[in-house]
C-alpha cells in the first residue's frame, strides 16, 4: 500500500492528535441521496446550479430559483444521515477539541446528533429564512412546499414516470415574484434562502471564531471531505491548518487522480474512496465500531410532530415518510444491495460481458409471485457498463436462483457437492425416501442431530446477543427483576431470624447459615423425640438424689411387662453411662488427671477382653468373702476433705 494511503500510519496520526479540524464538504452528503453541488449532478434543467446560487439570479427570476431551493429542500427532507455524518459525530463525542467546518446545508449533521458547539455551517442552512432587504431571519422552517406556488418542486411522482421538474424539454409555468412571500418586518424585500451565495460574505462572528480556535494552538490532523476545494475562504482553512503543523487527510472519490496528487505532500494522506463507505474505517481507532444498527435509536428521528397530535401518530406517517426512507421510495419496491450468485452473461453488451460471481449491484426487490405459500422474489438492476438491466428471480421449487431478464446464467457443467451443501432432492427421490422405512428412520436421527445442534447454536447466539445488545429498557428491566427476586428472599430471612430472636430471647444477631453449618448439624442425633419428652425434660431436677426418683407405676397405671420394663431400665442406664463418660471424657473442667489409667476406659454393660495386666492385677488381690456390685461411678471423683 502507497505510503499516501497507507491505513495504518493514518491511524498512528490519528491516535497522537489532538487537535483536530475538519472540513467537509457536498460529497459527504452524495451517498444520502443528495447530488453534489459541483461535477457530475450540477445540472438542473440545464442550469448550472452555481449560477443559479447568486443574488442576480434571484433579483433575475425569484421564481425559477426559489423553485431550485424548494426542490433541494424537499429532497433533503426525505434524505437521512449516513454513516460518515455518525463518524464525525461520534469523534466529537470522543474529542472535545475536534471542530467541523461544514459547507453543506442540508443540516444532516446536525440529525446525526453532531454537537453544536463543535459544528460551523460556513454556507448556512437549507432551513433559515432571510430577508433581501433587511437583517430579518427566521430559523428551522420546514414548510414544504415553502409556499404554495412552489408546490411542483414537492411532488412525489409515480414510479417509472419521469419527474416533469427535472424535464428541461418540458416548459415551466411562470413563477410570478407576488407569489413569493414578502419579509414581516419590513414589507417590502423578498423572502430567500438563508443560504451563502456566490459573491456573499460568510458570517463574521463565526469566521472570528474559526481563527480563534487556530489561533489558540496548534493543529494536529485535519480532514478534508468530499471536496475538492475549490470554493474559498472556506478552502482557504487548509492552507491555515498546515501553517499550523497539521496533516492533510483528503478523503474524496477523486483524491487519488492524477491531477489531485501533486497537492499531496509527504507525510499526507490521500484516500480516493467514498466518505460514507471509508470514514468510519479511518476513525475507527478513537470511536471503535460504528453502530448504527445495533445500538437503540429514537424513533421517527428527525421527524417533527405537533404536540397536539403526539402519541396518535408518528412521524414518518405523518410528514408521509417511509420508515427506510429513499429505499422504499417506489412503491412494492424495496432497493437492496444484492450479490450475483453466480456469473452472469450481459445480452446487452455489444461484445460478450461476463459479471463474476459475488459483485454487487443496488437492486430494486420486488414480490412477483409465490410457491404454495413461499413469495417469489424478483431483482432487477442495471449494468454499469452498457446500462442494461438483468433481472434474476428465486426459484423456490429447485431452491435456487433463474435470470430472467438481461443475461444468461455461465454454464459450468454440472454442480459438484462440497461438504455442507443442502442437497436439494427430486420429487421421486423424497417419494422414494417417504416408503424407505428405515431411510425415514435414519433422516429422523439425524433430523434430531441437527435439531440438538442447532438449538446450542441458536442459545450461544442469544447469549451474545443479549451481551452486546444496548437497550437501557431491557437492562433495567433485568436488573429490575432480579432486585426484586433478591429482595423477596432477603425478606422471608429477616422474618425467619426475627421470629428466632423472639423465641429464643436473643438480643444478638444472629449469622446467616451456611452449607457446612448444615452438615455439622445434620451429623448430631438428638435421639427419638416424643410428644411429651420437652415437658419431661424441663420437669427432671438438675441433681437427682434418692428422694426425688421417680416412683414405680403401679400395676394399673402400667401395662408393660416386667421383663420389658428391666430391659429399659438397663438400657437407661447404659445410655446415662455413656453419655457421662464421653462429657467427662471432653469436657476440660470435668476430667480429673489424678486418677488417670493407662489402659482404654471401661465401660460397664460393654463386652470386651480382658488386658494382661487387669489379670495380674487381679491375681495379686487377696480373695474377698463376697463381692458387692459395683455402683456406676460419678462423673468426676472429688477427694474429701
Amino acid at each position: 500500500m502507497a505510503p499516501h494511503n497507507d491505513v495504518g500510519a493514518f491511524h498512528e496520526a490519528l491516535r497522537s492528535s489532538k487537535r483536530i479540524l475538519a472540513l467537509c464538504g457536498a460529497g459527504l452528503s452524495a451517498s444520502s441521496g443528495l447530488p453534489t453541488f459541483r461535477g457530475a449532478g450540477g445540472l438542473w434543467r440545464n442550469h448550472d446550479a452555481t449560477s443559479l446560487a447568486t443574488m442576480s439570479a434571484f433579483k433575475n427570476d425569484p421564481g425559477l430559483v426559489w423553485l431550485f431551493y424548494n426542490y433541494r429542500r424537499h429532497m433533503c427532507l426525505r434524505a437521512e444521515p449516513n454513516p460518515a455524518h455518525y463518524a464525525l459525530a461520534a469523534l466529537a463525542e470522543k474529542n472535545k477539541d475536534f471542530l467541523c467546518l461544514t459547507q453543506n446545508v442540508d443540516n444532516l449533521s446536525q440529525q446525526a446528533g453532531h454537537p453544536q458547539d463543535q459544528l460551523r455551517t460556513l454556507h448556512g442552512s437549507l432551513f433559515d429564512i432571510k430577508c433581501t432587504n433587511c437583517d430579518w431571519i427566521q430559523r428551522g422552517n420546514y414548510d414544504d412546499p415553502f409556499c404554495p406556488a412552489l408546490a411542483p418542486a414537492s411532488v412525489d411522482v409515480e414510479p417509472g414516470k419521469p419527474f416533469p421538474l427535472l424535464d428541461a424539454s418540458q416548459p415551466l409555468d411562470p413563477i410570478s415574484p407576488d407569489d413569493i412571500p414578502k419579509c414581516p418586518q419590513c414589507k417590502t424585500g423578498f423572502q430567500r434562502p438563508g443560504v451563502v451565495w456566490f459573491g456573499e460574505n460568510l458570517d463574521e462572528v463565526m469566521m472570528m471564531g474559526i481563527t480563534n480556535w487556530l489561533l489558540k494552538d496548534k493543529v494536529d490532523l485535519m480532514l478534508v471531505i468530499g471536496t475538492s476545494a475549490q470554493v474559498y475562504p472556506a478552502a482557504g482553512y487548509i492552507d491555515k491548518a498546515k501553517r499550523k503543523g497539521a496533516r492533510i487527510a483528503v478523503i474524496n472519490p477523486e483524491a487519488e487522480n492524477e491531477e489531485e496528487m501533486y497537492k499531496v505532500k509527504p507525510g499526507d494522506f490521500a484516500f480516493g474512496k467514498d466518505a460514507a463507505e471509508y470514514l468510519p474505517l479511518l476513525l475507527e481507532p478513537v470511536i471503535g465500531k460504528l453502530k448504527t444498527e445495533g445500538k437503540m435509536q429514537g424513533f421517527n428521528m428527525g421527524r417533527y410532530v405537533p404536540p397536539d397530535v403526539e402519541g396518535t401518530t408518528s412521524g414518518n406517517r405523518l410528514h408521509n415518510k417511509h420508515p427506510l426512507g429513499a429505499r422504499a421510495s417506489k412503491p412494492g419496491s424495496l432497493t437492496v444491495r444484492f450479490e450475483l450468485p453466480f456469473a452472469v452473461w450481459c445480452n446487452t453488451c455489444p461484445k460478450p460481458t461476463i459479471i463474476g460471481q459475488g459483485v454487487r449491484f443496488n437492486a430494486a426487490k420486488r414480490r412477483v409471485g409465490s410457491y404454495f405459500s413461499t413469495p417469489i422474489w424478483s431483482f432487477k438492476f442495471r449494468h454499469a457498463e452498457c446500462g442494461g438491466e438483468i433481472e434474476i428471480r428465486t426459484d423456490p421449487k429447485n431452491t435456487a436462483y433463474v435470470v430472467t431478464e438481461g443475461g444468461a446464467k455461465r454454464d459450468t457443467g454440472e454442480d459438484v457437492q462440497r461438504e455442507g451443501d443442502a442437497v436439494i432432492m427430486t420429487d421421486q427421490e423424497r417419494e422414494a425416501l417417504r416408503k424407505n422405512a428405515f431411510s425415514s428412520l435414519e433422516k429422523t436421527i439425524e433430523d434430531r442431530e441437527q435439531l440438538k445442534r442447532a438449538t446450542l447454536r441458536i442459545d450461544d447466539l442469544l447469549e451474545a446477543s443479549a451481551k452486546h445488545w444496548d437497550d437501557p429498557y431491557t437492562q433495567n428491566q433485568k436488573l429490575r427483576k432480579a432486585f426484586r427476586a433478591g429482595r423477596k428472599e432477603r425478606e422471608r430471612d429477616a422474618t425467619a431470624t426475627g421470629a428466632l430472636q423472639d423465641r429464643m430471647s436473643l438480643g444478638i444477631d444472629l449469622v446467616p447459615g451456611t452449607e457446612e453449618d448444615a452438615r455439622r448439624a445434620a451429623l448430631i442425633d438428638f435421639g427419638p423425640v416424643v410428644d411429651d419428652g420437652r415437658d419431661r425434660a424441663l420437669s427432671k431436677p438438675l441433681f437427682q438424689t434418692e428422694g426425688s426418683k421417680k416412683k414405680p407405676l403401679d400395676s394399673k397405671s402400667g401395662s408393660k411387662l416386667k421383663a420389658d420394663k428391666e430391659a429399659s431400665k438397663r438400657k437407661d442406664a447404659l445410655v446415662s453411662e455413656l453419655m457421662g463418660n464421653t462429657r467427662a471424657s471432653k469436657d476440660p473442667f470435668l476430667v480429673d488427671k489424678r486418677h488417670e489409667t493407662k489402659g482404654p476406659a471401661r465401660l460397664p454393660g460393654v463386652k470386651r477382653k480382658r488386658s494382661p495386666q487387669e489379670t495380674e492385677s487381679k491375681n495379686l488381690e487377696p480373695p474377698s468373702k463376697a463381692q458387692a456390685p459395683a455402683s456406676p461411678a460419678g462423673l468426676v471423683d472429688y477427694d474429701s476433705d
